[in-house]
């Protein structure tokens, strides 16, 4: 991600999850754009029938959750 964007963002805090931990919910109050350091985070739903369903996959080096920027709840 660009040096640049990155300090014109509000400052964030860092999160080390464990594996399985949730982020968020939806419902949630928009957490802001996350940069993801190490591991991958998924972005999941579960289908009425009860599969789970991978929208997004995001690793180190990668943003998420980008359109929270624009929302006051995900």
């Amino acid at each position: 991600m660009d040096a640049d964007l990155l300090q014109s963002l509000p400052p964030g805090r860092d999160r080390r999850l464990a594996r399985g931990e949730m982020l968020f919910r939806a419902g949630d109050s928009a957490l802001g754009l996350v940069l993801v350091h190490e591991g991958v985070l998924e972005l999941a739903r579960t289908s009425p029938e009860g599969r789970r369903l991978v929208l997004h996959r995001a690793g180190a080096g990668d943003t998420f959750a980008e359109a929270s920027l624009f929302e006051s709840h995900l």
